[in-house]
């Protein structure tokens, strides 16, 4: 009898992990394919000797344990009890019924569990999509530059340089403007954050000073990049070339700074106390504007004060590593070639990279969202289709065994609807069961995927609804149509049978 069990079910397993690794082998392709950029080293994922020696070790294992499971029941086998359940034309024994039960309450709990996982992950990436970074994407190119420090050794070199860059790219036909920034949105290339002291906010000693986060802008880059203005003015190229030392704020910043009160006019100061009186130049810098908050550091991270300083003024604040941000009349891939040209005329020593549309940052922000979506899609729908297989096998091979019983119901004029509702309860409970399993695992699993969750909470009631109701009303699918066949045995044939 082991040896009998043991084959059956290590055939079973191992053709199940032959066909899993030949999904495998498509899917991975298809999977890789599909895979965004920023996911590092995604094109050497493969299937290799460790990969098939797990796949042959997991099938093996799951014939054996499930091979002799049954045998469990059969150390002492009561051979008289058995011949009379079978005579009765019932199952192989409750417990057997209830070992099968139980497997589809976890196939239906996993199902549920990875579904509502998928359905967070789905809303998620849906207001990921439609958030509003702050600033117009559509034509719009950027590029990162980096200016060597010899012959660049000082402000004067690295802003001259910078000025007459924007005026070259200016002229290319099809260019509406040009700007450069330390920093653009949704990219790490330049991100600073530096203590700021506040004029009307002093900070008592000892205690942490204000940090923002600090862009270096030149003019006209709230205008190239379409970053709103909701006071006061912008920074202008004369504030660059005079030394004005203009500063403009974000919302969060002038929010959290002076809630309820104009920042226009305020003072400001980039550092800290100890620099500030080590300074013989120190001079505060004024508030001359607050622009819309824009979402710097990623789609779905909080926003964040942030301060922006021209990219020349008092205390000497400028850098040789910035961005060029070009809004274009046409297609900004097209105009890529003649931008670069415009730099190699001024220098051809500058060297070029990041070369992309705003367009492309947008979608990079959310491929590792969407991605990650697309799995756990795939596991949810994979756990859909075996909890339903499961629920139908059981459900049919339950309606197989108790056929005779069937037909002396519908001898002594059960109704063929009674006999389909009483089976399609019987299957509906079990799912019931299931789903309030699944359902309290998932209330305190799901809490551990809020990182990867935004604006939607991890325990949101229309995704438990909808995946309540899906996976409720594909099991009543699956006990559906073995009740059918239930109503349609034939009580002669049934009785004959017994």
């Amino acid at each position: 009898l082991a040896r009998s069990f043991l084959r059956e079910s290590s055939l079973l397993a191992l053709a199940g992990g032959v066909l899993g690794l030949l999904l495998a082998f498509a899917g991975i392709k298809a999977l890789v394919a599909l895979g965004p950029d920023t996911i590092p080293r995604l094109d050497a994922i493969q299937i290799d000797a460790s990969v098939l020696l797990f796949t042959l070790g997991v099938s093996m294992a799951a014939g054996i344990l499930f091979g002799l499971a049954p045998l469990l029941r059969h150390t002492r086998p009561d051979i008289a009890g058995a011949l009379k359940e079978g005579f009765r034309g019932t199952t192989s024994g409750r417990r057997g019924v209830r070992a099968r039960t139980v497997l589809v309450f976890g196939q239906v709990a996993l199902a549920f569990l990875l579904m509502v996982g998928s359905g967070l992950l789905v809303k998620s990436f849906w207001h990921l999509k439609n958030v509003d970074p702050g600033f117009e994407s559509e034509n719009l190119l950027t590029l990162r530059l980096s200016l060597p420090e010899s012959p660049y050794e000082d402000a004067e070199m690295v802003v001259g340089f910078y000025q007459e860059l924007m005026d070259r790219v200016a002229e290319i036909p099809g260019v509406q403007m040009a700007s450069t920034a330390s920093k653009l949105p949704l990219r790490p290339a330049g991100e600073s954050h530096s203590g700021v002291l506040i004029e009307d906010r002093p900070v008592e000693p000892g205690a942490m000073p204000h940090v923002a986060l600090t862009i270096l802008t030149g003019g006209g880059y709230f205008e190239t990049m379409g970053i709103r203005l909701l006071e006061g003015r912008l920074i202008e190229r004369s504030d660059i070339t005079t030394g004005t030392g203009a500063v403009v704020v974000n919302r969060a910043f002038a929010e959290h700074y002076w809630p309820g009160e104009s920042a226009i006019g305020k003072q400001v100061w980039q550092g800290i106390a100890q620099d500030m009186e080590e300074d013989e130049d120190f001079a505060w810098r004024s508030v001359v504007g607050v622009v819309d908050d824009v979402r710097n550091l990623g789609l779905s991270m909080e926003i964040r004060p942030i301060i922006y300083y021209a990219i020349a003024g008092p205390g000497n604040n400028y850098r040789n590593s910035m961005s060029l941000v070009v809004r274009t009349a046409a297609a900004p891939s097209s105009l890529a070639p003649a931008v670069r040209d415009a730099v190699w005329s001024i220098d051809p020593n500058i060297p070029i990279t990041n070369i992309e549309t705003m367009r492309t940052v947008l979608r990079d922000a959310t491929s590792r969202a969407g991605f990650t979506m697309l799995m756990l899609g795939i596991a949810a729908s994979v756990a859909l289709l075996l909890g339903a297989v499961g629920l139908y096998g059981v459900i049919s091979y339950g309606v197989t065994q108790r056929r005779q019983e069937l037909g002396v119901r519908m001898a002594l004029g059960a109704p063929a609807g009674r006999v389909r509702t009483m089976v399609v309860r019987q299957g509906a409970i079990v799912a019931a069961v299931g789903l309030a399993v699944g359902f309290v695992a998932a209330l305190g699993l799901t809490r551990l995927m809020e990182a990867l969750l935004f604006e939607v909470s991890p325990t949101d009631p229309p995704t438990f609804g909808v995946v309540v109701a899906l996976l409720f009303l594909v099991s009543v699918v699956a006990s559906w149509i073995p009740a059918r066949r239930a109503a349609a045995v034939d009580p002669a044939i049934a009785l004959r049978a017994e």
